[in-house]
């Protein structure tokens, strides 16, 4: 524990510390963990924690052997004590400096507008004894803290907070295989204490459920709301300009980025032979984590950290709309799936930071076993503890895996099916692995790109400079730098590959296009549970409809049934137009089961209600906002560059908003009627504990 976070000076010392030490793989007390290899990987808790009263910094492993745990301690702390004889080379001072810089001049949003990351500042002192305005002095302070940053100054640092600081816990979480019946016995002697007879616990059962059926119209009346006639009818049109530089086609965005640049380079995956397409999500994670351009890992992650504001890669798929596909049937770049690269980085490192995004992807070095090791444990560890948490996301997925080849690829990327492979792909040989990826690199860089950029004005000029003397600059027969070429030769070509997708995405003993219903059951105590069926298509009104009827669905009958009455955590539904896919889905559920037939029960009867006015436009205002939330500059280039590649225009988003608006509650009536008679096609998948009674087609998960 650190101190307090109202003080400011304080706090922004310990985002400085925080970031020297384990701001990204190749910081001295994180590279120090990995190597010491006592773990399987990195906690993911690491870090600074500085939204609390008391500033706290937390750092450990997971996967340590329990006669490991104190060694572990050791390493931690006799890094801090090397650091301070040794001292911090400045490279690791300017990387924290450049990261803790760029973190306060980027406007962001995070789960919200970024007024929101300005209010939380604002409490973090204000609810702690500072005025409200001392928290957002934090830029001004680290101006005023960087003219003392010496090697010498973060050492003291150390010393006064963390080797001198004796306010420090060790804490060990030991899994235990008793758990569940220890919880069983403890709850059964809660149960055995409770001095009501069953008829008094039924009695008063009933009238807590007769009280949850029941809706106050009344108070809820007393809510103030806007009426549709008060809303805009005009879409946020993002200006998106198309150039090319060398062949290469690139997308221009200017927004008011404060002087960030944003680059994405995108490269089509679609044409790689399939048997490497469940092994890209593994290769995004590796590809900017490695050494490159003849340094090693630890280095490039430190001059990565120096020269931009981040580096990554990731995969992203969907399908065209249907109007771009009338209009833009040869487009080469329309409905593809991409392996995006990206950078961000200050103006005045815009040289260095394309050419460091061109290193990386053409020499990341797939030869380092050790490395490739390491971050294939970290991978299969963050793979398996997301399961639990995100159940519901993984049960959706499953059961529209076979709506179209996007949904396909997006299941073998980021559903179940991948947890599979990467399961038998973390048990071979490393150097088989390495061959792999080095295999995927050479077939990446032979499918031709796609460049988006944003900025402001000045940074734009700068960067379409640069990018033009690095795609001369690197322009080889390794390396395709032009325009991406066609996917398929003709229909059938397509079709034949499409039908080898949705065969990827069926798990052992699991064919989910003959079945309608699937239990997966692993360790768990709680349930999740999902269906899917065909929906309207972008561009038809009844899809607005659809998603009319979904926000109205949502929260009020599925709130009421399922999350009051049922007790799950969460319960939504919501239609994907793009992909003609109507999807329902629970969150933490103590019973899905139940909760699949109260859905399809609710939704069968939801054709017999009748909106009242009232509703009907609290239920408007509410679709509304999803369609005109605003988003920061970053996102405003990277949403035009993908509406620009699915080819979602701009007239069609205004006539979806005219159509929202002009709704009427007989519309919306309809629609549900013609959702319900489709619930008895529903494809459905359940996640639940291996101690469940449940029977059907059971898959027993291997997690």
């Amino acid at each position: 524990m650190l101190g307090e976070s109202a003080n400011t000076e304080l706090f922004m010392e310990a985002v400085l510390l925080g970031e020297i030490l384990l701001g990204h793989d190749g910081s001295p007390l994180m590279k120090a963990m990995i190597d010491s290899h006592l773990g399987e990987d990195v906690a993911p808790n690491c870090g600074l924690e500085g939204e609390l009263r008391y500033l706290l910094l937390t750092t450990g492993m997971r996967g340590v052997k329990q006669k490991n745990v104190q060694k572990l301690e050791k390493v931690i702390m006799q890094t801090l004590e090397d650091l301070c004889i040794t001292g911090i080379s400045q490279q690791d001072i300017d990387s924290a400096v450049m990261s803790v810089d760029f973190s306060h001049r980027e406007v962001r949003r995070s789960h919200g507008p970024y007024s929101l990351i300005l209010m939380r500042r604002i409490l973090r002192g204000w609810l702690n004894g500072s005025t409200p305005f001392e928290p957002l002095k934090s830029r001004e302070v680290f101006t005023q803290l960087k003219e003392k940053i010496t090697t010498e100054y973060v050492t003291g640092l150390i010393k006064k907070l963390l080797l001198d600081n004796n306010h420090r816990m060790r804490l060990t979480v030991i899994p235990s295989a008793e758990y569940d019946k220890k919880r069983a016995a403890l709850d059964k002697k809660i149960v055995d204490k409770c001095s009501l007879s069953l008829v008094e616990i039924e009695k008063q059962q009933k009238v807590l459920q007769d009280f949850q059926q029941k809706t106050d119209i009344e108070q809820r009346n007393l809510i103030p709301h806007l009426r549709p006639c008060q809303l805009q009818e005009k879409v946020d049109v993002i200006k998106s300009e198309k150039t090319e530089i060398n062949t290469v086609p690139v997308f221009i965005h200017n927004e008011a980025t404060n002087g960030i640049g944003y680059v994405e380079l995108g490269i089509p995956v679609d044409t790689l032979p399939l048997k490497y397409l469940k092994y890209l999500p593994f290769f995004a994670t590796t590809a900017t984590n490695l050494g490159f351009d003849g340094i090693n890992w630890a280095d490039s992650a430190a001059y990565s950290a120096k020269t931009a504001g981040g580096m990554g890669a990731s995969l992203f798929t969907s399908s065209p709309t249907k109007m771009s596909l009338e209009k833009e049937r040869d487009n080469p770049l329309l409905g593809r799936s991409w392996l995006f690269y990206r950078v961000k980085f200050l103006e005045e490192k815009t040289k260095e930071a394309i050419e460091m995004l061109f290193k990386c992807i053409l020499t990341s070095d797939f030869s380092d076993t050790q490395r490739i090791a390491d971050l294939l444990i970290e991978y299969k560890n963050d793979l398996e503890a997301s399961l639990i948490p995100n159940g519901n996301d993984y049960m959706a997925s499953r059961t529209s895996c076979t709506v179209t080849p996007s949904k396909a690829i997006d299941e073998i990327w980021n559903g179940l099916s991948q947890i599979y492979e990467l399961r038998s792909f973390s048990e071979q040989n490393i150097q088989n692995v390495c061959s792999m990826l080095k295999e995927i690199k050479n077939c990446v860089l032979q499918q031709g790109l796609v460049i988006n950029i944003t900025g402001d004005d000045s940074t734009l000029l700068t960067i379409k400079e640069q990018l033009a003397k690095a795609l001369n600059q690197y322009q080889s027969p390794e390396f395709k730098s032009t325009i991406p070429s066609k996917p398929f030769i003709n229909e059938a070509e397509k079709a034949k590959w499409t039908e080898e997708l949705y065969k990827m995405t069926e798990l052992p003993g699991q064919h989910l296009r003959e079945v309608s219903k699937v239990l997966f059951k692993t360790n768990t105590q709680v349930g999740f549970a999902a269906a899917s069926f065909p929906s309207a298509s972008f561009g038809d009104k009844e899809s607005v409809y659809e998603s009319i009827f979904a926000h109205w669905f949502t929260n009020t009958v599925l709130w009421e049934q399922i999350r009051t009455v049922g007790g799950a955590y969460g319960a939504f539904c919501f239609p994907d137009s793009i992909e003609n896919c109507f999807t329902f889905a629970t969150y933490r559920d103590p019973e899905p089961e139940r909760s699949l037939e109260t859905y399809k029960r609710c939704l069968s009867e939801a054709g017999n209600h009748l909106l009242d006015i009232d509703s009907f436009e609290r239920v408007i205002t509410g679709c509304y906002s999803k369609e005109v939330q605003p988003r920061s500059p970053a996102s405003r280039g990277f949403t035009g560059f993908i509406r620009q590649l699915y080819g979602i225009y701009d007239s069609d988003r205004e006539e979806k908003l005219h159509t929202l608006l002009t709704t009427t509650p007989e519309d919306i009536q309809r629609i549900g009627q013609k959702l319900g008679e489709k619930t008895e096609t529903a494809k459905m998948a359940l996640l639940c504990s291996k101690n469940s009674d449940s029977t059907g087609n059971i898959v027993i998960l291997p997690v």
